[in-house]
């Protein structure tokens, strides 16, 4: 189908996340689809750092709509993860996913990470800024 609409974010300023499997926001976008029945295709992509080797990151993406989330990447660690057994990593993570929410109410698309551990993990790394697009794509 075609492109109805585009709508872009854009964030900086690091975030760190060290509290184990639970996952703090990385990004966010809004998006009105004009018609239940097309879709919404996110992408998402910024910097993570593991900050040591031997950490593990995991991101998924959550749909909000009229205050109830839904996980839409599948269950909680499903979407993506990243690993190094010995060196930290400091990298560029682009992901997207194409979603059907039913719906012609406000939605908020939320790309959120965890670590695996207690160990501290941070998006926005190196000053990077992270990005943000939902297409709404006719059905």
């Amino acid at each position: 189908g075609s492109v109805v609409q585009v709508v872009q974010n854009t964030a900086g300023g690091s975030v760190n996340n060290s509290t184990s499997q639970t996952f703090a926001t990385a990004i966010s976008i809004n998006i009105t689809p004009q018609s239940s029945s097309n879709k919404i295709l996110v992408s998402f992509s910024g910097c993570y750092d593991t900050d040591d080797g031997g950490r593990q990151i995991y991101f998924r993406i959550i749909r909000t709509v009229g205050g109830v989330d839904t996980i839409v990447s599948g269950n909680d660690t499903t979407l993506g993860s990243a690993w190094d057994a010995t060196d930290r990593q400091i990298s560029n993570m682009n992901v997207q996913y194409l979603d059907s929410p039913n719906s012609t109410n406000s939605i908020t698309y939320t790309l959120q990470f965890a670590p695996w551990n207690s160990y501290s993990v941070e998006w926005n790394s190196q000053g990077v800024r992270s990005v943000a697009i939902a297409q709404e794509i006719a059905g």
